[in-house]
């Protein structure tokens, strides 16, 4: 447990992790109901920024074709997720591609949770942290304020995937494991973080100071965890080279925030405290509540500060509240970079060890207890919330019909599909131009809150689905006989189109292309480099939105002295004009 006096952190005494304890059988009957969840043909519905699940559908495909994460192909996160999902591909070939997203680390997290729940002597807080990290892990969903729709979130897995990372890191902090015990997690943490996301990773490096700083690791062991890394990373980059190329990724994205779309910090941390009020206010509390549990604790370290500056500063930092204010801190540091994740469940933890304070007649104990466990239930509902959504949604909407084949397994409601088939017979491409010059994207009769043609919108994913389905149909039957087509690539945020055809994918091309975040010079050059030896170039047309405006203007250049063929009201192909069928 984290600080078990009043004035110290007291080490826990070790317990015996028992095979045939209650956490244990929790454990199994997660990973089993993981491994069912797998097994079966799910279709779930679909949910904001679906499309994002094309980047893992696309780099699977690549690694399939022998290309390496990173190295051939740009990657906007670490390569272990998408190495994982390839795994539970080959493995689950029915598996639905969120869910398959979801648990692509779940083997080296769960083991990292046991070794971490083995520190853990009493079989009651063992048990309720186990629960509460199988709800998250199961919930292929985020937290996240504009989403009250009931499907499946395509964003931010590899947000929720670092937060149940975080999630045991923390649990290792308050309940102050043996020093074996957290040599194993620390490393096993921070290796994971490291090739899952980077920020995520700075935050628990931020973590392990301050665990040293209390003394719960000794220099020694930092060193130790860093040689883990320095080996791990260099036996990877000799056999792979992964790691050269994921440090030249991370600095593409660096360097594509020199852009007017882009925000800082302080913007997106006001951001976040503002969709998040609720979440940002109960924390508030606890940590005034935490602050007034060690206030005689703080009075004594000050008055002392004088004569024993250095003692006194390590006794403020062993208290609950510096603890509870270090993770929160870090946590608010997290989650303003991140667009989409289980939003600070990784401070359950904390929280359930703040709970679980031996009870007293003392005001300040009460409000720390009472605000620990209301935290706890807050996010535990917002979970099961998400659940019984998706649950019945699953149930009782309409399938997606997207013909063969069909890599994304996904319902929606009959209203949506019908509005979505509707659009596509709209192909007059003025109106599009002409929304997006008013300062709106189409489609314009539906506008709501907010305005744009967003990804958040249930619509325009469904819609998105379909035209992707409806041009590579098209390219089946006729187009791809009627040209000579050795490969194509589509010029979009995402292409799945080399997967959908059976076509050998072109390498050196990336998995997501957004020109507000991920598009660096030196990107933006070797994607034309890339593109202008593609035999076919296909182009959205419709809807026409900001994004796919501001890529067509990357790729201008080498749609010159191309052949347009219409493909679909949506799609355009353009063909090399030396093709042998191009008369």
């Amino acid at each position: 447990m984290g600080p078990q006096v009043k004035t110290k952190w007291s080490e826990s005494k070790d317990s015996l992790f028992y095979f045939l304890s209650p956490t244990a059988i929790t454990l199994l009957l997660g990973y089993g109901l993981i491994l069912i969840l797998l097994l079966l043909p799910l279709r779930l519905p679909i949910g904001a920024y679906y499309r994002d699940i094309m980047m893992y559908l696309d780099a699977a495909y690549r690694i399939d074709n022998g290309q390496v994460a990173h190295s051939d192909f740009f990657v906007a996160f670490g390569a272990l997720p998408i190495y994982g999902f390839w795994l539970i591909q080959k493995l689950f070939p029915n598996a639905q591609p969120v869910l398959a997203a979801q648990y692509s680390v779940v083997i080296p997290t769960f083991l990292l949770l046991a070794v971490a729940l083995s520190g853990v002597h009493q079989r009651a807080q063992q048990l309720l942290l186990a629960v509460m990290f199988i709800l998250l892990a199961l919930l292929p969903s985020n937290f996240y304020h504009w989403f009250a729709n009931s499907g499946v979130d395509g964003f931010g897995i590899y947000n929720r995937q670092a937060g149940l990372l975080l999630y045991v890191l923390v649990m290792a902090i308050w309940w102050s494991l043996s020093p074996k015990r957290f040599f194993v997690v620390a490393s096993g943490v921070l290796l994971c973080l490291f090739f899952i996301k980077i920020t995520a990773f700075a935050g628990a490096v931020l973590l392990l100071v301050y665990a040293y700083a209390i003394g719960l690791i000794r220099i020694r062991s930092l060193i130790a965890i860093g040689l883990v890394l320095i080996v791990a990373a260099a036996i990877l980059q000799a056999t792979t080279g992964i790691v050269a190329g994921y440090f030249q990724d991370i600095g593409t994205i660096i360097a594509s925030m020199d852009n007017p779309y882009s925000q800082g910090p302080l913007v997106r941390m006001i951001g976040h405290v503002r969709t998040q009020f609720a979440i940002h206010a109960m924390l508030a509390l606890l940590v005034i509540a935490a602050l007034s549990y060690d206030r005689r604790t703080i009075l004594t370290a000050v008055k002392s500060a004088r004569s024993r500056p250095y003692k006194a500063f390590r006794v403020l930092l062993r208290t609950r509240s510096a603890a509870l204010m270090v993770c929160v801190v870090v946590s608010l540091i997290i989650e303003s970079e991140n667009t989409g994740s289980q939003a600070f469940a990784f401070l359950l933890p904390a929280a359930i060890c703040l709970m679980t304070l031996s009870p007293t007649r003392n005001w300040a104990n009460q409000a720390v207890r009472f605000l620990a466990a209301a935290f706890v239930l807050f996010i535990a509902l917002k979970a099961v919330d998400r659940y019984a959504r998706i649950t019945y949604a699953a149930i009782a909407d309409q399938r997606i019909d997207l013909g063969t084949p069909d890599p994304f397994r996904v319902v929606t409601k009959p209203d949506i599909l019908s509005q979505a088939n509707s659009w596509m017979g709209i192909v007059h491409q003025p109106t599009f131009t002409e929304a997006l010059k008013r300062g709106h994207e189409f489609p314009v009769p539906i506008i709501r809150d907010p305005p744009e043609f967003g990804s958040d919108r249930i619509e325009s994913q469904v819609f998105h689905l379909l035209s992707i389905a409806e041009a590579a149909g098209t390219l089946r039957r006729s187009t791809v006989s009627n040209f000579d087509l050795g490969n194509v690539a589509a010029i979009d945020f995402a292409d799945l189109f080399p997967l959908l055809l059976g076509m050998q994918p072109v390498a050196g091309l990336a998995t997501v292309i957004d020109p507000y975040r991920t598009m660096s010079p030196t990107l933006q050059s070797r994607l034309i480099d890339r593109w202008s030896n593609v035999d076919g170039i296909l182009v959205p047309r419709c809807p026409f939105t900001q994004m796919r405006e501001a890529t067509a203007k990357l790729a201008k250049v080498i749609l010159e002295g191309r052949r347009l063929v219409l493909i679909t009201p949506c799609w355009d192909l353009y063909v090399k004009n030396d093709n042998p069928k191009v008369q």
